[in-house]
């Protein structure tokens, strides 16, 4: 479960504000030339999901990519329920009253390359995600597109330095 994540650029120019966010813990900025660049963020806290935590009945929320080419955001959010629990895997399927040995029942795992949910546990095709509520889904798309833009952000040239104090802000 995503706690908080937030993370802006703020520009100014001749001391106006091009951009804004509210309820940042923490600045860095940096001139080049009239603009300055304020990096803005706080930390989020991803807690991890447990199989233990779960139990038969429990309602949780798929993440469904449906096929390979389907993009994060155009990902359905499907409610579904738990039908078992067991050491290793979380059984799911969308009809409460189904049986671990149904067709349509999943399973899930937890899985060490991606926080805050549970993984589809099967060897071929794009694996969906299992979380607790749709607000988690809508953290997990939101930090998975702010990842996104920072890498396309520090892949622009900027200097050893300024990228030594980016490093150090991001690692705390």
């Amino acid at each position: 479960m995503v706690k908080c994540i937030s993370l802006a650029i703020m520009v100014h120019m001749n001391g106006v504000n091009m951009a804004h966010s509210k309820g940042t813990l923490n600045s860095y900025s940096v001139m080049k030339g009239e603009f300055e660049y304020s990096l803005l963020w706080s930390f989020c806290e991803v807690e991890e999901m447990n199989i233990k935590d779960f139990g038969k009945g429990d309602r949780v929320y798929l993440l469904n990519f449906h096929d390979r080419n389907t993009k994060l955001e155009n990902a359905e959010i499907e409610e579904v329920f738990v039908i078992s629990v067991g050491r290793k895997f979380v059984y799911v399927s969308k009809n409460a009253d189904a049986d671990k040995s149904d067709w349509n029942v999943t399973a899930f795992a937890k899985n060490d390359y991606v926080q805050g949910c549970l993984v589809e546990n099967k060897d071929w095709g794009t694996k969906n995600l299992l979380f607790w509520s749709i607000t988690d889904i809508e953290d997990y798309k939101e930090q998975e597109q702010l990842e996104v833009w920072l890498k396309n952000a520090v892949s622009k040239k900027y200097t050893l330095e300024q990228l030594r104090k980016v490093k150090a802000i991001l690692e705390g």
